[in-house]
């Protein structure tokens, strides 16, 4: 059974007509008591309800999942056509509901995108960590071949014997670092050339 109920909308501060399921119906004027509502009844067509010249009806409320407001449902008033009138009202409350379900799962998409990118960067951030700890140590056990007081063409006379062991020790990648215009490979012809023992 239907209630249609004529309240005052407080922030239009206009009359407004609604209708209620009679659950919901029982349970706001529980809530509310019956002084909150201005005109109220289950007949459509009742002298005084068709008094306010109501060309609207709010049908239903819709739950918006993204805020958890309820968004209005509003159709024509056609008391004359009270048939019609529920059916268009079912109608756009389903394609409303549907509305929702459809730009939530949307937003749930992104929302699932967005987390997984960022779970992806946190698994290459720990891998990019693990592997420069790697590298580092690399280097650190590398370094280890030349002496403190090992002079350049000592450093890499050294280098060269072991093969050319990559990545090279800090003392290497320094005495690099002086030559930018040249490539590691062509580095170490020269090194080829100037240590022949």
């Amino acid at each position: 059974m239907n209630v249609y109920v004529v309240m005052t909308n407080k922030y239009l501060e206009k009359l407004q007509l609604e209708r209620y399921e009679d659950e919901a119906w029982n349970i706001c004027l529980g809530k509310y008591g019956p002084e909150k509502y201005e005109y109220y009844t289950i007949d459509a067509n009742d002298e005084k309800l068709l008094s306010y010249n109501f060309t609207e009806i709010i049908w239903s409320r819709v739950r918006n999942p993204f805020n958890k407001t309820l968004e209005k449902v509003v159709i024509d008033f056609t008391p004359d056509n009270l048939l019609e009138m529920e059916r268009i009202g079912e109608e756009k409350t389903e394609e409303r509901k549907q509305a929702m379900i459809d730009k939530y799962k949307d937003v749930l998409d992104e929302r699932n995108k967005k987390y997984n990118q960022k779970k992806r960067l946190e698994r290459e951030s720990q891998k990019y960590k693990e592997n420069l700890q790697e590298l580092i140590k690399k280097i650190n056990i590398n370094d280890k071949i030349l002496d403190e007081d090992d002079d350049d063409m000592t450093a890499m006379a050294k280098w060269k014997h072991s093969n050319y062991i990559m990545p090279a020790p800090h003392r290497i990648t320094e005495m690099k670092k002086a030559h930018p215009d040249i490539s590691w490979k062509q580095f170490m012809a020269i090194i080829d050339e100037l240590i022949k023992y």
